[in-house]
């Protein structure tokens, strides 16, 4: 539990780890290969198949159970918490990819949206351990205040100048680093637009304006080859990163993508939601600084470097505008909203933490390119 509410304890320390292995294989994850399974089917087929056949549903649901309750109470497992973020990060794409026309699809079967809802609710509580009992009592009602009060929150915590940005990206990191990282990324920042998308429905007047220029902006304000997607392409085809369908990532940052869109695409979530993008607009420019510098000390070139330029600039605005025109009014209108929004800065802020200790490890101490 958090002491200080302006201090996101470290999640784990940054000693070199005996075993270099950066993330558990897939021999270790049942639950994902029962919905891998699952998945190839539409989504009638696969409840009426199950209906047919109760014992199988009930294992299926059994193992979900037990893996949740393996990743999440106690001291964790991580092969568990693994294998339910890989499953859900599998489940989610239903969401967010758009079907061939005419195809079956596994979308909307009743037992894979209560495996999805329940490994959320997973989640969900175990970050929920990290937000302070006392944090509605001491996060002001003034609209200013409470704004202020976020932003403290956001710079006295461990992840805005976590030495994996301020050290070894901008001092240490290799090229070959750099591709690493940035294919670990591609869970988190590959689809920015459209979880500023999901996160604007139900918002209204400034709101909802703030939500649409940061849309239209992540667009390229209408010119394709502006497109944050786009530009974030040429940054990894700078390095040679590869995108294949099979690539495996940090746990971290399965969980890191699964919350940004289980938040931005759950109604119930919306001011959670504009606290986690709020913060994660807050700690872009600060951190692509750092990495600016490890990219130019390894020669790469400018063009390839568009994307992450472009969000030191635009994201400063657009922090400020979550902030003052987004987050203020909500807060002037409904002061209970305040709970959700700083609850969301907090899941951003113990998330990203738990990313980067793990790609300090792999890679500055376990050392992709050998840099450290």
């Amino acid at each position: 539990m958090l002491q200080n509410p302006t201090s996101i304890p470290s999640s784990s320390t940054t000693k070199t780890p005996k075993n270099k292995n950066r993330f558990p294989t897939t021999e270790h994850n049942p639950l994902f290969q029962v919905v891998t399974d699952l998945l190839r089917h539409d989504a009638t087929e696969i409840d009426e198949r199950l209906d047919r056949n109760p014992w199988r549903r009930t294992r299926v649901l059994n193992l979900a159970k037990s893996q949740i309750r393996k990743a999440y109470v106690g001291r964790g497992d991580r092969h568990a918490e693994f294998d339910v973020q890989k499953t859900l990060s599998t489940l989610l794409q239903l969401r967010l990819t758009k079907p061939a026309p005419g195809l079956s699809s596994p979308e909307g079967s009743i037992i894979l949206n209560t495996l999805e809802t329940s490994i959320e609710r997973g989640m969900l509580n175990a970050l929920d351990r990290f937000v302070p009992v006392t944090l509605m009592a001491e996060a002001p009602f003034d609209p200013l205040a409470f704004q202020q009060y976020l932003r403290r929150m956001i710079k006295e915590s461990r992840s805005f100048d976590h030495p994996f940005y301020v050290d070894f990206l901008a001092n240490h990191a290799t090229a070959e680093d750099i591709r690493a990282f940035l294919e670990a990324e591609l869970s988190i920042d590959g689809r920015f637009d459209d979880l500023v998308a999901l996160a604007q429905l139900g918002f209204s007047g400034d709101a909802k304006i703030v939500m649409g220029e940061n849309y239209y902006d992540e667009l390229g304000r209408g010119d394709v080859s502006l497109m944050h997607t786009v530009l974030f392409e040429s940054a990894l085809a700078e390095v040679g990163a590869i995108v294949r369908e099979s690539q495996e990532v940090p746990l971290e940052a399965y969980e890191a993508g699964n919350l940004a869109v289980v938040l931005a695409s759950r109604r119930r979530y919306s001011y959670l939601s504009i606290g986690f993008l709020a913060a994660t607009e807050f700690l872009v420019p600060h951190r692509f600084q750092h990495f600016m510098t490890g990219w130019l000390r390894n020669g790469l070139s400018e063009k390839g470097a568009v994307y992450h330029r472009e969000h030191i600039s635009i994201d400063g605005v657009h922090a400020r505008d979550w902030f003052e025109k987004l987050i203020g009014p909500e807060v002037a209108m409904n002061a209970e909203a305040r709970w959700d929004i700083a609850r969301g800065v907090i899941f951003r802020l113990r998330n990203s933490e738990r990313y980067l200790d793990s790609l300090y490890q792999s890679l500055a101490k376990g050392s992709v390119g050998n840099a450290a």
